[in-house]
């Protein structure tokens, strides 16, 4: 018997995975350490992210998200990590610290 209303799920998943290498545009960032990135799948969607390093990626894909998050990660490097500490407010100083740690 089928129910009237289909059926939704929150989330399938929330998993941890640790990541050492990040590649985007001909780029690779090797870290010091893996760092660890949760992964979950809700409404149909892919999420990658650490919040204490303010990195995201998702897609419908699982493997988009992880190439999203590859960007993210290049993206923050190359606008925050390089940039001069007068140019940046408290947050963004605070994550470039954390990205130069593990580089």
């Amino acid at each position: 018997m089928m129910p009237d209303q289909p059926i939704t799920y929150e989330a399938i998943a929330a998993l941890l995975v640790r990541i050492s290498k990040f590649e985007h545009g001909g780029r690779v960032h090797e870290l010091r350490e893996a760092v660890p990135f949760n992964i979950e799948f809700a409404e149909g969607v892919w999420a990658y992210s650490n919040d204490s390093l303010g990195l995201r990626g998702f897609a419908f894909k699982r493997d988009d998200a992880l190439r999203e998050l590859h960007e993210a990660f290049d993206f923050v490097y190359q606008d925050i990590a390089l940039e001069a500490d007068n140019a940046l407010d408290e947050k963004a100083i605070e994550i470039k610290r954390r990205f130069l740690d593990l580089l």
